[in-house]
């Protein structure tokens, strides 16, 4: 009698567990893909106001901002250690940051200009590729996506000249990266060597890279878990810059080799007196 019950019992759990569950009643599982976005790439382009093939180079990289808008960083520096960029001091558009990025990436004193990078990844073994090259590898990469969110706002005192920055970095998984914080100041007025020989004293620079903000040119090393809230205040920023023309560029570096993982362009907030 006790087993007839048992069987009874048993069945019934059986029959229960079999029930079939109308489709609108089922969970739905929360997909995790919540920062999902498209990348934003970082072009870097190696140039001097000595190279006469660098203006067309320069055009290139402004025509490629305007057909990827905000998914297309451009940044031009100017490393010392290469002729290029050596001259009349008036003229001097180094940085040593931009010296060392140069170098990290095989430049040196004989390297033709100009060249450039993407994202600070190596390409078949090497970093520098040339500008005829630089719209393919682009094309390539674009619609990569990351799930890794970087908001940024920058607001800057014209009178003391420094900058307050704020910084909002959101991921779907843990990640251990680097912040970097770049100066870039767009249509600076110089001088230009062009193609047909002569000196374009009038020349406007673009994207021109000034200095990074902080001691460390690779960033500050972080561990990202979620959300994260990163403030600055009080950086001091570069005499000579017009910080109506400048921007704030933040870059995610990976942690190993330096890759960029995502990196965000502000404008200047300026404050008022």
């Amino acid at each position: 009698m006790i087993k007839n019950i048992l069987y009874i019992v048993i069945s019934a759990v059986l029959l229960c567990a079999c029930e079939v569950i109308r489709e609108e009643d089922r969970l739905v599982p929360i997909p995790r893909q919540e920062y999902k976005t498209n990348r934003t790439h970082v072009l870097v382009e190696y140039t001097g106001f000595r190279c006469i093939n660098c203006p067309a180079a320069a055009e290139l990289a402004q025509s490629l901002v305007q057909l990827y808008d905000t998914q297309l960083i451009v940044v031009a520096m100017h490393p010392k250690s290469n002729p290029f960029t050596q001259g009349a001091l008036k003229y001097n558009y180094t940085c040593p940051e931009a010296d060392a990025y140069y170098q990290f990436m095989g430049g040196t004193k004989t390297t033709p200009f100009p060249v450039g990078n993407i994202d600070m990844r190596r390409v078949e073994n090497h970093y520098l590729i040339n500008p005829n090259e630089w719209a393919a590898k682009l094309n390539c990469m674009m619609g990569d996506s990351t799930h890794i969110a970087l908001t940024v706002e920058a607001e800057t005192d014209t009178v003391i000249r420094t900058v307050n920055l704020g910084i909002t970095i959101c991921s779907d998984s843990v990640i251990d990266c680097r912040l970097a914080l770049w100066l870039v100041e767009d249509s600076v007025l110089g001088a230009q060597a062009m193609p047909d020989g002569t000196n374009n004293t009038a020349y406007f620079h673009r994207h021109l890279f000034r200095q990074t903000l902080g001691d460390e040119i690779w960033g500050t090393p972080l561990h990202i878990t979620g959300k994260t809230d990163i403030c600055h205040s009080t950086l001091i920023l570069l005499p000579e810059c017009n910080l109506v023309h400048c921007c704030m560029v933040a870059v995610l570096f990976d942690k190993d080799d330096y890759h960029i993982l995502n990196a965000k362009q502000t404008p200047f907030k300026i404050k008022k007196p």
